[in-house]
């Protein structure tokens, strides 16, 4: 497997993960604690379908439209059943332009649930109701902007189709101005559109704009969670992102130096992390290696103790990381950084068994 089909996989099941991690978040939104969804908060097949046709007609009542998105998030045979009524979506997009706040925002919901559907079900929402829905990224309400670019995230996470459709409308270019200067409270959503325009389109998104997105990530200082620094180490794969994120190169090694002790440790944020390093390690300047062995901050016992703490990760992917990024550094071009890592592999006591852990 060459190095793009690598980047294409590890992209696939990063963007599988995240919708998956997404829906159950959306399952547990508005439920209280230890709660879970009783039978009349939401629907059965049948009614769904007898709901829908009414929809056809009129808006629905705000229950009936909670009712209508908790059914949608519970079972893909829901949102199918949902389609399978003519004019459902049409429906939806008349209410998504509502004059009412809050049936506007209903549908929106709607069609974000929807969105975390199979591919198919993306692709269909995305025909028909995506120009509204990118439209409504210019919106200036905070709920309906924030509901809006998670649906997004989860049309370009679910369907390529869906992704291109999006990015040729502008969407990309919308949430990257959002990314700059949006609330506080929207960013966590519009950091999720973002990851999965990546995800999606990692082919697609010219240079321009993958730069612009690192700077957005580090200007916004997001890359401090799982979240803002794992599309930062995404885009470390990128020629033309590795000056703007060697700026935080420093940072993020004191982040990996505070969360490699942390219990529970954040193994996406360390993942991250370390592919973040290892991608900008081979910068020939040795500025970036340099902030592992000449880091005023640590002595070598420090960077000693970080990878042997790496090198036994419980995670076999963390261990490979570690590899890499200790090869990348043995066969840097400048000889002074090479030496350096000559010199602290005897010291690092768990290197065989890592290497033995992932070669089985």
């Amino acid at each position: 497997m060459n190095l793009v089909e690598v980047i294409r996989d590890e992209l696939r099941q990063a963007t599988i993960e995240v919708r998956r991690n997404h829906r159950t978040e959306e399952q547990n939104k508005r439920r209280a604690l230890g709660e879970i969804i009783k039978n009349d908060d939401s629907w059965t097949l049948d009614t769904i379908i007898k709901k829908t046709k009414d929809l056809r007609k009129k808006p629905l009542s705000i229950d009936d439209y909670i009712k209508l998105q908790n059914s949608l998030i519970q079972d893909e045979e829901n949102i199918k059943g949902f389609l399978s009524v003519g004019g459902s979506i049409a429906a939806l997009i008349r209410d998504l332009t509502s004059i009412k706040p809050s049936i506007e925002l209903a549908a929106a919901h709607c069609c974000c649930n929807i969105a975390l559907g199979n591919k198919s079900q993306c692709t269909t929402l995305c025909k028909y109701a995506g120009p509204y829905l990118v439209e409504q990224l210019d919106t200036l309400s905070n709920p309906l902007l924030e509901i809006s670019a998670w649906t997004v995230g989860n049309l370009c996470g679910g369907s390529k189709n869906a992704f291109k459709a999006l990015y040729a409308q502008g969407c990309l270019c919308r949430l990257l101005s959002l990314l700059r200067d949006c609330d506080i409270i929207i960013l966590p959503s519009i950091i999720y559109a973002v990851t999965q325009c990546l995800n999606e389109g990692f082919e697609l998104i010219n240079d321009l704009e993958a730069v612009e997105m690192s700077k957005g990530i580090i200007e916004r200082g997001c890359y401090d969670n799982s979240s803002g620094i794992w599309v930062l180490a995404l885009l470390s794969s990128k020629l033309e992102c590795r000056e703007t994120l060697c700026t935080i190169l420093s940072s993020v090694f004191d982040l990996l130096m505070v969360k490699i002790n942390e219990e529970p440790s954040d193994t996406k944020l360390i993942t991250a992390a370390m592919r973040l390093l290892a991608n900008l390690i081979p910068e020939s300047t040795g500025f970036a290696a340099n902030v592992i062995f000449y880091n005023p901050k640590y002595s070598i016992t420090d960077v000693e103790k970080l990878f042997n703490r790496l090198l036994l990760y419980p995670h076999v992917h963390v261990r490979k990381e570690t590899l890499w990024l200790l090869g990348n550094l043995y066969n840097h071009p400048q000889e002074q950084v090479s030496q350096a890592v000559k010199d602290l592999l005897p010291r690092l006591d768990n290197l065989k068994l890592a290497i033995q852990s992932v070669t089985i």
